[in-house]
């Protein structure tokens, strides 16, 4: 496998001034080489996109050259090919996401469900 980190933009129509809105995407593209019927093709492959580069360069670093990747092709187009598994909502700054929102209710929780102090002075 062999590759590069791209980015892609995508935008309204608008400009940024007038209120148009634009974000950016990144992902790492790569070329796989994969066995069809006994013939060796290769064929382009991004990785999942991410607002976060961190995450495509994280994705691209867990593979080393002559590894196994999962794709998946149809037999009729066997040049077009996906990710068997297609971890979009797995990466790094997701799982960060994710658990930040886990966090932050749960603390409320712990801090609404504290036991009062008693004043041991108190009577009734």
């Amino acid at each position: 496998m062999s590759g590069e980190l791209r980015q892609r933009s995508t935008g309204s129509t608008g400009t940024l001034r007038t209120g148009g809105t634009s974000s950016k995407s990144y992902f790492f593209h790569c070329i796989v080489s994969y066995p069809v019927t006994g013939e060796t093709r290769q064929s382009e492959l991004d990785s999942p996109a991410s607002p976060y580069g961190m995450d495509a360069q994280a994705w691209a670093g867990s593979w080393s050259r002559g590894q196994h990747i999962a794709i998946l092709y149809k037999p009729s187009d066997p040049g077009k090919i996906r990710l068997a598994d297609n971890p979009a909502e797995l990466t790094a700054m997701g799982s960060l996401q994710v658990a930040f929102y886990f966090l932050v209710p749960g603390m409320l929780l712990v801090l609404t469900s504290r036991p009062e102090r008693v004043d041991p002075n108190f009577r009734c």
